[in-house]
């Protein structure tokens, strides 16, 4: 009976966290540079740490805000000093898809409406076609 309690004590805590995490990871546009940094080292459930100080020397110099994210390449992990090769492969794989899902989200709908076609943006607007 404890651990139902417990649990049911918890759901609520563990959603509010989720949602949480989900706003920020779509929000990565307006991440600061010390969001940047704490991503990257985190990613994989932090096996990037080993390269926290050389990624925050980076990111810190070339002033990579979430919104610079999409020009992050392989130049760059280097010039960071992630020589890795596979590593820096998973690295770029893991902005590709937080970039991505981010672009998904943007693409704006058209479904038809009664009175012609209604767009649908991302931010919930509705305009007549």
């Amino acid at each position: 009976q404890k651990l139902i309690n417990t649990q049911k004590s918890m759901s609520p805590l563990l959603s509010k966290l989720l949602n949480t995490h989900l706003s920020l990871m779509s929000n990565w546009k307006d991440w600061t540079v010390t969001d940047v940094i704490h991503w990257f080292v985190n990613v994989d459930n932090g096996e990037y740490k080993q390269y926290q100080i050389q990624l925050t020397k980076g990111i810190t110099k070339e002033n990579v805000k979430g919104s610079s994210l999409k020009y992050v390449d392989d130049n760059c992990l280097l010039r960071w000093e992630v020589f890795d090769i596979e590593k820096r492969q998973k690295l770029l794989g893991a902005i590709k898809s937080l970039v991505s899902e981010k672009s998904a989200q943007e693409k704006e709908t058209v479904q038809p409406g009664l009175n012609g076609m209604i767009l649908t943006t991302t931010n919930g607007q509705q305009e007549g076609k």
